[in-house]
């Protein structure tokens, strides 16, 4: 097959490459820098939140790595058919190695952040609600591990029964008048084995996430703004509140900027939506987003913590609000200081 087909620069492979590759070498100091906070400047009250702020960044970085510099993977919109551009093509590897290892890594990390987004909400309901109201998490590994074993099966499917490639690709001409000539020879087709299944898995695993997140967060909200379930004293619960907001924040954040890039995405997946031009935009949209989300997080969150400890737990007026946060009630005994817990409390 031949044709004259003048490739806009937005369509153009290589271009897209170089693109990935600015925004990689744009975010090695933002995420060496959030590294170095986590490593060396957490408060010693975060060390068991440390280690799942590192864990995660540690995915993340894999994720982001895999999409704008090891895979860099260039979607025939609106098919599955794939060209890898990034450091792996350029040496060699096999597009099916390459292809397989983005999945692993795609449901892994997309797990791996469901998970932390709800962990967020779960982390402020445990610190402002009272102790007889805590959820027991437990049930939520089960959940988890169910979840990202259904995902990461369907994935794979998608390799267990693979289609003759040169009837694939001619299958999609209607798509492609006159594609260009990666098309025929290193990009690869793949097809899941059942698309509404596969679908629905996705679509459940949002709705499940979506149902945890509101639920942390209206029982958040109401043990901070009533009165009359919650012992915290008024400083203490101004605190609470700027908390609760940046989670928030955050996590509006996420969807603004991810919406777009997923959303157009699978708009053009389903209803057979073909502008390439479109999708190169949005997608280094999605991968700028997913290198500096993880890292703002958590220079946010250290910064929140030094701050919080060092300029208000070193007061004695902090200190004496929360000596009295849980309190007996009984007044003939004497008042025992909570200190450690009120600074658990927090986090």
């Amino acid at each position: 097959m031949s044709c004259n087909q003048e490739v806009s620069l937005l369509e153009n492979p290589s271009f897209f490459r170089n693109l990935c590759f600015l925004l990689t070498v744009s975010e090695v100091g933002i995420t060496s820098y959030t590294l170095y906070l986590l490593v060396f400047h957490s408060p010693s009250q975060m060390k068991e939140m440390k280690w799942y702020l590192i864990n995660m960044a540690c995915w993340t970085r894999a994720m982001d790595l895999m999409y704008s510099l090891f895979v860099i993977p260039y979607f025939f919109i609106p098919t599955l058919v794939v060209l890898p551009v990034g450091v792996f093509s350029l040496i060699g590897v096999p597009t099916q190695i390459q292809l397989l290892m983005l999945v692993i890594i795609i449901t892994v990390t997309t797990s791996g952040l469901g998970s932390a987004v709800v962990m967020i909400f779960e982390n402020r309901f445990n610190a402002i609600a009272p102790p007889h109201f805590r959820f027991k998490i437990h049930w939520r590994k089960s959940f988890h591990s169910v979840m990202f074993l259904i995902s990461f099966s369907l994935l794979i499917s998608s390799f267990m029964k693979l289609e003759d490639q040169n009837t694939a690709k001619n299958a999609y001409s209607e798509y492609f008048l006159c594609p260009i000539p990666q098309f025929f020879t290193t990009a690869f087709s793949f097809k899941p084995v059942s698309v509404p299944l596969l679908i629905t898995t996705v679509l459940l695993f949002s709705l499940l996430i979506l149902v945890q997140v509101i639920t942390f967060a209206c029982l958040s909200f109401y043990f901070l703004f009533s009165l009359e379930k919650s012992k915290m004293s008024q400083a203490t619960r101004n605190l609470q509140r700027k908390f609760f907001l940046t989670a928030w924040l955050q996590i509006l954040t996420h969807l603004a900027v991810i919406v777009m890039p997923m959303g157009y995405t699978f708009f053009s997946f389903l209803l057979r939506y073909r502008n390439q031009s479109m999708f190169k935009i949005v997608f280094p949209k999605e991968e700028l987003y997913f290198s500096s989300r993880q890292s703002v997080h958590n220079i946010n969150h250290i910064s929140w913590d030094h701050y919080f400890y060092f300029n208000n737990f070193h007061q004695p007026s902090i200190q004496k609000s929360c000596q009295i946060v849980d309190v007996s009630k009984e007044t003939s005994k004497p008042k025992k200081q909570h200190k450690p817990e009120c600074f658990n409390g927090f986090f």
